[in-house]
């Protein structure tokens, strides 16, 4: 299986020119906010602190971003965010490192 995976991220790693970089459709993005249905328009709001609707088991489910290397095309863009669950655990699905100067 590790084969596979390698064959497939050089694949794509030479398809989209993004040698070396984690970018869309490397791996699904965890994102703070907490999953709603619908957003308000205007801003991107910050909903970190405000959970959406429960889930059918009473959990709540995080935002996740920008698909990964496992999905089709259509989920391989920062616009498209999904529900998942925080408890759950994948391997495709990961987070990204940010380091800001000050």
């Amino acid at each position: 299986m590790a084969a596979a995976r390698e064959s497939v991220l050089r694949v794509f790693l030479k398809s989209t020119g993004r040698e070396g970089s984690v970018s869309n459709g490397s791996v699904w993005e965890w994102c703070r906010d907490w999953y709603h249905g619908l957003l308000p328009g205007g801003l991107d709001p910050d909903l970190s602190s405000v959970k959406g609707n429960p889930n059918r088991d009473g959990t709540y489910s995080r935002v996740r971003r920008g698909g990964a290397w496992i999905e089709e095309g259509w989920a391989n863009r920062s616009a498209v965010r999904l529900r998942y669950e925080p408890e759950r655990r994948s391997d495709h699905i990961g987070f990204r490192v940010v380091a800001v100067q000050r």
